[in-house]
């Protein structure tokens, strides 16, 4: 979640649309590893990179 509105805050915006803040609140205290994080941002990103 964290990754696809970071990259590509319009389609995310067009999805979740007023929920994308809840949304954003709830990935962001769902972190509870910074670096898996950003390892499983990138692989969303590649992922999300062939459908947006």
């Amino acid at each position: 979640m964290l990754a696809w509105r970071r990259q590509w805050p319009r389609a995310f915006a067009g999805a979740f649309g007023t929920d994308g803040p809840a949304v954003l609140a709830w990935a962001d205290r769902a972190v509870t590893d910074p670096n898996r994080t950003l390892k499983l941002s990138r692989i969303a990103m590649a992922h999300l990179a062939t459908v947006l």
